[in-house]
């Protein structure tokens, strides 16, 4: 299992990008990537150039991006001028048992 958080400059990416031939037996990724793409956010109007990166990283792995049974934020932005994001994602085994089933307790 990796959790991640991976700051602004994307060091944990970069850390695993370099390092992917020494992963093995990785049945879960998932943590704050930092990363807004309109493949998961659909407030997101571009294509980060750290997705490729990742994917490759999950991909390498025989992981897929699991979405959320019910789709929503999970970061909140401090000031309301600013939208809410999609920054946590999951990656599993698409033949996982809660692969697409895992879902976002609302912010309270």
């Amino acid at each position: 299992m990796i959790n991640i958080y991976s700051n602004s400059n994307q060091t944990a990416l970069h850390f695993l990008y370099q390092n992917i031939v020494n992963l093995d037996n990785i049945v879960i990724i998932t943590g704050n990537f930092n990363i807004r793409d309109s493949d998961w956010d659909p407030l997101a109007y571009y294509h980060s150039i750290y997705t490729d990166d990742l994917i490759t990283i999950a991909d390498s792995l025989g992981l897929e991006l699991s979405y959320l049974s019910n789709p929503g934020p999970t970061r909140f932005a401090d000031n309301p001028r600013n939208s809410n994001s999609i920054l946590d994602l999951v990656f599993l085994p698409s033949d996982n048992s809660g692969f697409g089933k895992h879902i976002l307790y609302p912010k309270i």
